[in-house]
């Protein structure tokens, strides 16, 4: 333990944990953006195209447009009902089709793809440093010294039973 904390104090392992506590101390400076309360009638409007696009991004997908034709309900009449409705129920109706995709968010995704990767390089290049190589033969080697002085003790106590009955 006493030289994994060396390893730490002077190897290459030191700059990686600070590597990481700098990529979450940035992550952390994101701002999110769900659930922020912003008032104004310039940021509604955002609101309400942003959600409309959300909406007609689903709705012209093949499935749904070819459900609707069957049903009997054009294209046309769909954005027409799209345009009366409320804010309100386009900002509702948007986050049921955010509930019901079931691939989720393509960024989040792509961001925890991202982030693993980050992870498994780290992990591979603090297990390939030079330090780390070094540092895991001298544990093998004192795991092995360990072991031989347990073996020689052991012998030692069974040679003395035998010698004094």
């Amino acid at each position: 333990m006493i030289k994994l904390m060396k390893a730490i104090k002077t190897g290459h392992l030191r700059k990686v944990l600070y590597l990481v506590l700098f990529c979450f101390s940035f992550l952390a400076l994101v701002p999110r953006l769900n659930g922020t309360v912003v008032s104004g009638g310039q940021a509604s409007v955002a609101q309400r195209q942003q959600d409309l696009a959300k909406v007609q991004s689903v709705l012209e997908r093949k499935e749904i447009a070819s459900r609707m034709e069957s049903l009997g309900v054009s294209p046309a009449e769909v954005e027409r009902r799209l345009a009366l409705l409320s804010d309100q129920d386009v900002h509702s109706l948007a986050l049921q089709v955010d509930k019901m995709n079931p691939g989720g968010d393509p960024f989040v995704i792509a961001g925890i793809i991202l982030g693993l990767g980050i992870a498994l390089v780290i992990f591979i290049y603090v297990w390939l440093s030079p330090d780390q190589v070094q540092l895991r033969a001298d544990m093998a080697k004192a795991q092995k010294d360990k072991e031989d002085k347990e073996r020689k003790e052991s012998r030692g106590q069974d040679l003395s039973k035998e010698l004094n009955p």
